[in-house]
């Protein structure tokens, strides 16, 4: 199992770049969740939830990865969609239908991004999700695999 504090701690250390997100009175919201952002290689913020739950961590995260892509579709280890938020979606109230201080993270925002709510139950399907959200681990270019079919 993982704790909100515990997946803070993990994320500060495994991603380069990562700033944390504070609020207008230039609080941090960690009553709230833990928010951060990475510009490289493109913007993408990501909010964690305080306080855990029974089965881990709750994220909000893009459905795209800082490469573009998608959120993959036979999922992440340890990591469950809780609820998908598509691009437009307004809650019953004309609210963004999820939390705020994840809704006020711009690249979250589910007025102007797909969006998803997760479930993360383990370090090692946090560590996992950062990896593809954030582009941690060094994908193959095609040069490279066309080479390895040739072989």
């Amino acid at each position: 199992m993982i704790s909100p504090e515990e997946a803070s701690l993990i994320l500060q250390s495994a991603v380069p770049n990562v700033r944390p997100v504070f609020g207008d009175r230039l609080s941090a919201h960690r009553k709230y969740a833990y928010r951060f952002v990475v510009t490289l290689p493109s913007e993408r913020h990501i909010a964690i939830h305080r306080p855990g739950t029974q089965d881990g961590v709750t994220v909000y995260i893009n459905a795209k990865s800082t490469l573009q892509e998608d959120f993959p579709e036979d999922g992440i280890q340890g990591v469950k969609i809780a609820r998908r938020y598509p691009k437009g979606m307004y809650g019953k109230s004309g609210g963004p239908g999820m939390s705020t201080s994840a809704a006020n993270l711009p690249t979250i925002d589910p007025r102007r991004n797909d969006a998803l709510r997760l479930s993360v139950s383990d370090r090692t399907g946090f560590r996992l999700l950062l990896d593809w959200y954030f582009s941690l681990v060094a994908k193959p270019q095609k040069s490279e695999i066309s080479e390895e079919k040739k072989a």
